[in-house]
């Protein structure tokens, strides 16, 4: 074996062996947020992000999610996937002057399952306190009246790593996701409500590497 194969060996073994060692799966929620729906029949809205007067704007608190990811890093680039549940009550809403959303009967909580893939980039990289930042998008289900539907979802995140030890590290950080969303009322399908929503929401868990 001459000394140019050698070499190529050894850099492949150094490059594969630190691809293995930046393979991380976590858990974690998420105890404080907030959440916002702006809702209207597909009918009576003059587009998307303008406001007639059938709109409904629902803000929520007692924001809560649990999140489950993995995430490879490679020289400070990471991509990221994730799955998460999250749950919000109705704290306020505003009606559009003609809106018959929510006039009588709402469900109070909504449930959001969603699942989202991200590329970032990771400050401070190989260090034992790293700063990864993430864009990415996915799809999302959204249930609660007069919600009950699919969406399309944007989020970033910024998270602050931990390293406890080489293999296992705390997080927190915060996200904020956008989503656009269109299909039927379920108590009219006749009707079809189209919309966005957002949610932001501090971050906390635990990370492990492998």
């Amino acid at each position: 074996m001459n000394t140019k194969n050698f070499t190529a060996i050894i850099l492949f073994a150094t490059v594969l062996g630190y691809s293995q060692k930046t393979n991380n799966i976590g858990f974690g929620i998420s105890p404080f947020g907030s959440a916002f729906a702006d809702l209207s029949y597909d009918k009576d809205a003059k587009n998307l992000f303008r406001k007639s007067q059938l709109y409904t704007n629902i803000d929520y608190n007692s924001y809560l999610n649990v999140h489950a990811f993995y995430e490879k890093q490679f020289d400070g680039i990471t991509t990221l996937f994730e799955a998460k549940y999250a749950t919000a009550k109705i704290k306020d809403y505003e009606k559009g002057n003609n809106s018959n959303l929510l006039t009588e009967e709402y469900d109070s909580n909504i449930s959001i399952y969603s699942a989202n893939v991200y590329i970032g980039y990771t400050i401070n990289k190989k260090k034992r306190l790293q700063l990864p930042l993430y864009i990415g998008g996915g799809i999302s289900y959204l249930n609660a009246k007069p919600i009950s539907q699919g969406a399309l979802e944007l989020s970033a995140k910024a998270r602050l790593k931990f390293y406890i030890s080489n293999k296992i590290a705390l997080y927190s950080g915060v996200n904020y996701d956008l989503g656009v969303l269109g299909g039927k009322d379920i108590k009219n399908d006749s009707d079809k409500l189209i919309g966005y929503y957002g949610m932001y929401n501090l971050e906390t868990g635990l990370m492990f590497s492998f």
